[in-house]
């Protein structure tokens, strides 16, 4: 998300509404007079959301490391990303509310220093135990940043074409910093060791926190907001049933009852977190922010677009690792091409078209480029060519995810008043965080199902293979026969082309949903 020259919320003046976005109070409308150098902040912004997205990635990549140096079990392995994703989820309308009571560059700093003690403990672990403990209090205090450095986004570009140019870099790292990440961090795993992927946040902490606290101008915000703990209640409740139910339906499956009263007592969480934010007369989140047609479209198409495009990156880094025989850094080299198609998508189109066209008229036309992608992806075969169908797939998939991404964090974040924008910011975070979620567990039940189906149909192969495979274990190729092996290759690859399927599915719904919802005109 940058260029250069630091922030300064100004004043708690409330920005002009971009498209689609609802007015908040006529006293809050007029735009505070730009900071000379917010765009340096702006790169501080960057760095953070950059490096948030380098340790999740990186870690990824060192399961293997991680599950032999600590002894954990495979059935375990998963919390090391469950426990950051129900801490960071549970948590975000808790980190919202903070920026918005005490202050934005407060709690991004106190929200660094918090990351990076944990990613130093993690680092350390002696123990499996402790590593989950740290991954936990990571995505706590993840949850306290994110907020907060998309707030100071949304509040120091209200309008015109800065706003489309730092929201156009912002949408950027968060599509194309995961690509970042599983660079770096192959690079890590093949000369240092799993721990440096956790050590390394305590050095670009450091780097953040400084800039932070000498290039973000954020003044204390005069609000009489107070606390709603019984809507912090609900709402972090409900998305932690959520989270949690995706999570299990890897081992459990869709049907299981613990995934459906988890699925049931989320939805009825969150009903009553809206039935409340209505009725109450000190509201988590202002009463205007989800009143707005286009602001709940951007926030449902954000949600169902991170489910949607999830699996690009998994299977594309999968596919090129165990297919074609690449190393984890070699793999993430050539994914890079998708890094360049979502920075142009974001910065080169978007940015300069948001304030001329329709939002809509970008979003719906991007996620079709990116659902198009994605079913062209889905003719990977084992021996297909780099050039033939990867490299196209993934910059169809990034240039359209890119583009349609800049805007919809623009018209979910416009339009709120700045002693509100923590609240709104955290509520667009959660639609793309959950999204997320439910993006990892379709991806992890449609392979393994379509794993199991397949070694079922190949005669001579034992039923314990498949029901191994359906239960959402991981079986590795080189451990078998050489039979067995290729079996396995094949079905992993029409797995790969299933879930790619479903992405291809949904990134297009998601575009349906734009186009119907997201009622937005050219400034």
């Amino acid at each position: 998300m940058p260029p250069p020259p630091a922030y300064a919320p100004a004043t708690p003046a409330h920005p002009v509404s971009p498209p689609g976005a609802a007015p908040a109070p006529a006293d809050l409308q007029k735009s505070p007079v730009p900071h000379p150098r917010r765009w340096w902040g702006l790169a501080v912004v960057a760095l953070v959301q950059l490096f948030v997205l380098l340790d999740a990635t990186s870690l990824r990549m060192a399961l293997p490391a991680i599950m032999s140096d600590l002894h954990a079990s495979a059935s375990g392995l998963s919390w090391v990303f469950s426990a950051y994703e129900l801490a960071f989820g549970g948590l975000l309308l808790l980190g919202g509310q903070l920026a918005d009571l005490i202050g934005r560059k407060r709690m991004l700093i106190v929200g660094l220093v918090g990351f990076a003690v944990a990613g130093a403990v993690g680092g350390a672990a002696p123990s499996f135990d402790v590593l989950v403990v740290a991954r936990a209090l990571q995505g706590a205090f993840a949850a306290l940043l994110s907020p907060a450095a998309l707030a100071l986004v949304a509040v120091n570009f209200p309008d015109g074409k800065a706003r489309g140019r730092a929201f156009g870099s912002y949408a950027a790292i968060a599509a194309g910093g995961s690509v970042v990440g599983l660079l770096t961090g192959g690079w890590l795993l093949e000369n240092m060791t799993w721990r440096m992927c956790l050590y390394v946040d305590v050095p670009l902490a450091v780097i953040a926190v400084i800039g932070a606290a000498a290039l973000l101008q954020d003044r204390p915000l005069r609000t009489s907001r107070r606390p709603d703990p019984l809507g912090l209640l609900l709402g972090s409740g409900g998305i932690v049933a959520l989270v949690y139910g995706f999570q299990e339906t890897g081992s459990r499956g869709w049907t299981d009852l613990l995934v459906l009263a988890l699925f049931a007592i989320g939805l009825a969480l969150l009903t009553a977190f809206v039935f409340w934010q209505f009725n109450t007369a000190a509201p988590l989140l202002a009463p205007y922010i989800p009143r707005d047609l286009s602001r709940t479209g951007s926030l449902v198409t954000l949600f169902l677009t991170g489910a949607g495009t999830f699996t690009l990156f998994l299977v594309l880094n999968a596919y090129l690792q165990n297919f074609r025989g690449y190393s984890p850094s070699g793999s993430a080299m050539y994914m890079l091409p998708s890094v360049a198609a979502i920075v142009i998508g974001a910065t080169q189109v978007s940015a300069r078209l948001v304030h001329r066209v329709p939002a809509r008229n970008l979003i719906v036309p991007g996620l079709l480029l990116a659902g198009v992608g994605l079913g062209l992806l889905t003719f990977l075969k084992d021996d297909s060519p780099y050039v033939a169908v990867a490299l196209p797939g993934m910059l169809l998939a990034g240039f359209g995810l890119g583009t349609a991404l800049m805007p919809l964090y623009s018209i979910a974040t416009g339009g709120i008043a700045a002693q509100d924008s923590g609240g709104g910011a955290a509520l667009t975070n959660t639609a793309g965080q959950v999204g997320g979620v439910l993006g990892s567990a379709l991806f992890g039940s449609v392979l393994a199902t379509a794993v199991a189906s397949r070694l079922e149909a190949i005669k001579g192969l034992p039923p314990s293979l498949a029901e191994v495979a359906r239960s959402g274990h991981a079986l590795n190729p080189r451990a078998l026969p050489a039979p067995l092996a290729e079996a396995m290759r094949q079905a992993t690859l029409a797995g790969y082309t299933d879930a790619l399927w479903w992405s291809a599915g949904i990134t297009l719904l998601a575009g349906l949903v734009g186009a119907l919802l997201v009622r937005s005109t050219p400034r």
